[in-house]
């Protein structure tokens, strides 16, 4: 990735990071980087793991969670050159709603939880 720029030199920088700073593998760190470079709202997995830690960093409810969302804020912040309060942590439902009055599709996982 040395030489190149643009969103993806982001999501990569941001992903190694962060991957010091939760215990994911690289994939999911690298979707997860993604996710926060491109201030998405939703992150979509079928990963209950990964969807576990996204929650934990979008309402993060103990004090290490809260120091470790505060620490990839400044990252992300000084990567893509935002505020920090300006980053956004995406929520990872289990289940998605089509529109906010559609029906309601489970998210299945394959092979073991």
């Amino acid at each position: 990735m040395e030489g190149n720029s643009g969103p993806m030199r982001e999501v990569w920088d941001v992903a190694r990071e962060i991957i010091g700073l939760l215990y994911v593998s690289i994939e999911d760190c690298i979707i997860f980087a993604d996710a926060l470079v491109t201030s998405a709202t939703y992150l979509l997995t079928a990963d209950s793991y990964l969807r576990k830690i996204v929650n934990r960093m979008h309402n993060p409810g103990n004090k290490h969670d809260k120091n470790t969302r505060r620490e990839i804020s400044e990252h992300v912040a000084r990567i893509t050159l935002h505020e920090s309060e300006a980053v956004v942590f995406p929520l990872a439902p289990k289940y998605w709603k089509e529109g906010y009055g559609g029906a309601r599709h489970e998210m299945r996982q394959t092979g073991s939880k």
